[in-house]
């Protein structure tokens, strides 16, 4: 072995191995599988450089090698295809393998150290009861009344939970993070089907499990409804369910079209006393490039809502860049979560509004996730909830 071959081994090696045993500290699974995957990096290239390597080995285990260089990926990891082919006193192409080996470490050095720092931020904050955490932020805004209109919590019914106990995890969960009123709102139809005797039936079933468990959170039924061509004679007729049994309605568009006549569309909803409430619009590719034309339907006789997961990128990084410049140009009129389960969503709930406390002012948060969601289950005319807003 040349001695730069031996200063790039031992040079590479022994810091890097140094630093990943401290990381193990942590006990992180990714920490381990680092190590592990060190070791035998060093092993291999050890190997390639001192062929005589098993001679040292008890006899039992020298019998490996000729299995280990029959195998199919010996050439691969310890580069005795090249070094034969090429003799193995080529000093050159020694040092290549060497320097390809070192890059190695140094991408796996690097990701030891950002998870490493990672876990001691983390642990910095469990051990400080004084760090601020999102929560503890929120709180100090006052965020305990808040009411969540947009909500896929009833079980068995579309892709939320699907077992009561799923459905409670869910509130306790929100209870926790401050909300107080939960709109149920499950996709309608659902797999094209409009089963509202079904979705009733499991309201009911989750409104008797609140008040047995005792989670003090109060709950409404809604649904996400798709928009479709009869949607209107739906609404007048009872076949589909408001907000809270009022005059406002989930409204749920494609991620990928914007139907051309949707302003129309709006207008005769409003003729017929129905008030569309346009849901997640920050996910549409189409509003995400034209915000002149959310601009335009902003100022109708609708109301905007994004969901909160939307802020920390969750929905993507188009639709977190709409989030927050719609949320800067005063365009939002409800912020919700749209959970569908404990996992999904939720968490992102709270810190997207963690996220939106650094884009607009207490009092206008506080209007996004209390003031106007309580108005639309209080069904309150929209011109008191649009006045109410533009004030603010």
């Amino acid at each position: 072995m040349s001695l730069p071959s031996a200063h790039v081994a031992v040079g590479m090696g022994v810091p890097f191995l140094a630093g990943l045993a401290r990381f193990l500290a942590t006990k992180r699974l990714t920490a381990r599988l680092l190590f592990v995957t060190v070791i035998f990096m060093m092993f291999c290239a050890l190997w390639a450089v001192i062929p005589d390597i098993p001679q040292m080995l008890p006899k039992e285990f020298q019998h490996w090698e000729s299995k280990i260089m029959h195998s199919g990926y010996a050439d691969v990891f310890f580069f005795h295809g090249f070094l034969d082919e090429h003799n193995s006193e080529d000093r050159g192409l020694l040092e290549g393998a060497m320097a390809i080996y070192a890059m190695f470490f140094l991408m796996l050095f690097a990701s030891a150290k950002t998870v490493r720092d990672n876990q001691k931020k983390i642990d910095r904050m469990k051990g400080n009861p004084s760090s601020p955490t999102v929560l503890d932020s929120l709180e100090k805004m006052s965020h305990k009344d808040m009411v969540d209109i947009h909500c896929h919590i009833l079980p068995g019914v579309d892709d939320g939970p699907d077992t009561i106990e799923d459905s409670l995890a869910m509130c306790r969960r929100l209870h926790e993070l401050g909300v107080v009123h939960i709109v149920a709102t499950p996709h309608l139809p659902w797999r094209e089907k409009y089963e509202v005797d079904k979705i009733t039936a499991a309201y009911n079933l989750l409104k008797d499990a609140l008040v047995k468990e005792n989670i003090a959170i109060e709950l409404s039924l809604g649904a996400d409804i798709r928009i479709s061509w009869d949607l209107i004679e739906r609404l007048k007729n009872g076949s589909l369910l408001t907000l809270a049994k009022g005059r406002y309605f989930l409204l749920e568009l494609d991620d990928f079209t914007v139907p051309p006549g949707l302003e129309d569309f709006i207008k005769r909803c409003n003729k017929e006393g129905f008030y569309p409430v346009l849901t997640h619009p920050e996910r549409n590719v189409l509003f995400c490039s034209d915000y002149e034309r959310i601009r335009k339907i902003a100022q109708l006789p609708v109301l905007i809502q994004i969901s909160s997961c939307s802020l920390v990128g969750s929905l993507g990084a188009a639709a977190k860049r709409a989030a927050m410049d719609w949320l800067k140009l005063d365009l939002v009129d409800v912020m919700a979560s749209d959970a569908h389960a404990v996992n999904m969503r939720l968490e992102e709930f709270n810190k997207g509004l963690f996220a939106a406390q650094k884009i607009t002012d207490r009092k206008r948060l506080e209007d996004l996730v209390i003031a106007t969601p309580s108005a639309i289950v209080q069904n309150k005319e929209i011109e008191v909830i649009k006045r109410n807003i533009k004030s603010t």
